[in-house]
């Protein structure tokens, strides 16, 4: 019996919740082998981790795995980690082939194989054609000259790194098998039941800072016929969320109302959230209204800065006044957002930062996030990083250190400024009407309270790491309390005083637990981590395996029998809206 070729797809992700359900990319390439006439010769396996996992343990799961090519996704929060786990299992399998892939790897970069000597291949970009071409090609010429496939990474026969030329975006998405459609991605087979889907690749935007538009140069849909089938396949499943993985959901107006009004025919009620990206300037009512009854939520909407200079550096367009009328909207309709804005930006001081903050942090959502520049590989910032004097850690996450506009000191202020602004932000309505009463702008509160305090005593992250940052943030968020109940009282009467106070005591008993419960997620992680592995064997560790001849089906999503159908034999009712 002719031996097969064993893939194992290796995901390391940035937390343990994500093992269980983040499946689409591998399920993507998984899609695309199960179209290869071969498919009969390969054993495909995926393995996943968090990145908190002991890498000895995941090399030792890995080695037990015997892979004959490994294929890794790489990110921002996990390419140290891989690299780092290479030597170890390429060294227990010499013969073995490494691929990376993923948004880290930048385009046309020999980089890689220059500095890891343990990797074979590297496919950047757009990779489910790539990867299907390379996969044969290995099946049936092996020990052969791979540089024939176009858009790959590889090494010569005298060992020196060679890119081949690339390979332009996919015009028809189509084209990719649906990982829903095949059979290769059950959301009723996996735990917790969240599905991630994607309907569209690219963004309309060109933002310096962000790698989608390198790698997508323009927005590219999936049809609406594929994405009606895909959405009634889950919906059907009655998953308990989705994440919809668009960076841009509304990129096409006419198309994410159709999307969202299937949604809501379709929909049933233990679905309890879709996770979505929108740019808020192409919003309007009849949008904000479906996205609400489709259950939206929450709407991720990437402010950045409020600054016309900075953001004409960063290439981002904006209208304002357009900006701030769509989020009154979808306040007004009940939709939950989530603004965030980023500081370290190009021409962005304290001071127009801090206008930033204030006009963001005025909205009357109950979360926002504040990010620091990272000047990500395959993006304009990082073409253009020494043109416009920023330096940056060479270091994933690759923070910003300093820029003109802003000094390293000043940078590591707005580190601790971030972290007192998240761990409040239980009482973020308490302070808004404190700045309101007292006549100053919400960031006053924070950067006098961070001035006022030596940065040992802010030494904390958010997420908290440990037992002695849970107690400096316990500490931080106590006497942060103390010093807004007695701004209330110097501001206003008693009645608004005593008001402030008895809100801010809720919402501070509120951000306590919230700062106590990531340290105890943390525990519960380590905990699960060492409950997985005693008494079983490494093979019993691979989160999922798929050792079967995928097919297509008829009929996606009715009348199936075995792996078809829903768990529980639950009564499926007909797709509406199509």
């Amino acid at each position: 019996m002719e031996k097969k070729m064993r893939i194992v797809f290796l995901a390391v992700h940035n937390n343990m919740e994500w093992v269980r359900y983040n499946h689409l990319p591998f399920s993507l390439l998984t899609a695309c082998l199960s179209r290869s006439p071969h498919l009969n010769r390969l054993e495909l396996v995926e393995m996943g981790f968090g990145r908190e996992e002991p890498a000895e343990s995941m090399v030792e799961a890995l080695k037990a795995a015997k892979p004959d090519l490994l294929a890794v996704s790489c990110y921002v929060w996990n390419i140290e980690i891989v690299l780092g786990l290479l030597p170890g299992i390429k060294g227990a399998f010499p013969k073995m082939k490494i691929v990376l892939g993923g948004p880290e790897l930048e385009i046309g970069s020999t980089e890689p194989l220059l500095s890891s000597p343990w990797i074979d291949f590297v496919v950047p970009g757009e990779g489910e054609r790539v990867f299907r071409e390379l996969v044969e090609f290995l099946l049936l010429e092996p020990g052969g000259d791979p540089g024939g496939i176009r858009g790959i990474i590889h090494r010569r026969a005298d060992g020196t790194p060679e890119a081949t030329p690339p390979r332009p975006p996919l015009e028809d998405l189509d084209g990719i098998p649906s990982p829903f459609l095949t059979g290769t991605y059950d959301p009723s087979r996996i735990p917790g039941n969240t599905v991630m889907v994607q309907t569209q690749r690219g963004c309309p935007l060109n933002c310096l800072y962000c790698y989608e538009h390198n790698n997508h140069p323009r927005p590219r849909s999936f049809s609406l016929t594929r994405t009606f089938e895909e959405f009634g396949f889950i919906l059907q499943r009655e998953p308990s969320s989705i994440f919809i993985l668009d960076s841009c959901l509304n990129s096409n107006r006419r198309r994410v109302k159709r999307i969202l009004s299937f949604i809501i025919q379709n929909r049933r009620p233990g679905l309890r959230s879709i996770h979505a990206e929108m740019v808020p300037e192409f919003m309007d009512e009849e949008m904000i209204q479906l996205a609400e009854k489709a259950g939206l939520r929450p709407i991720e909407i990437g402010i950045q800065s409020l600054d016309p200079g900075v953001l004409r550096t960063c290439g981002r367009y904006r209208n304002n006044p357009k900006l701030f009328r769509n989020i009154d909207l979808s306040i007004k309709h009940g939709v939950r957002i989530c603004p965030q804005i980023i500081y370290g930006l190009p021409g962005d001081d304290l001071d127009s930062f801090f206008k930033t903050f204030d006009g963001v942090y005025a909205v009357p959502c109950p979360v926002m996030e504040m990010f620091k520049l990272m000047v990500l590989p395959n993006t304009g910032m990082r073409a253009r990083a020494r043109e416009l004097g920023i330096d940056f850690s060479q270091a994933p996450p690759y923070a910003v250190r300093s820029t003109p506009a802003l000094s390293g000191e000043e940078l590591n202020f707005l580190d601790r400024f971030k972290n007192i602004f998240f761990i409040t932000l239980p009482m973020k309505a308490e302070i808004n009407a404190v700045a309101l009463k007292a006549g100053i702008k919400p960031h006053r509160i924070f950067s006098d309270f961070v001035k006022q305090r030596s940065p040992d005593r802010l030494a904390f992250h958010f997420k908290v790491r440990d037992d002695r940052e849970k107690e400096l943030a316990l500490a931080a968020l106590d006497e942060f309390s103390r010093e807004l109940i007695g701004l209330a009282e110097g501001a206003g009467d008693d009645r608004f005083s005593a008001e402030i106070g008895a809100r801010a005591a809720a919402s501070e008993k509120k951000s306590r637990l919230d700062i106590v419960a990531r340290l105890l997620e943390k525990k519960s992680v380590e905990k699960r981590i060492e409950k997985r592995h005693a008494g079983t064997s490494l093979l019993d560790r691979i989160t999922f395996s798929r050792d079967v001849a995928l097919h297509d089906r008829k009929e996606p999503w009715g009348g199936g029998t075995s792996g078809e159908e829903h768990s529980g034999s639950r009564q499926r009712r007909p797709i509406r809206g199509k």
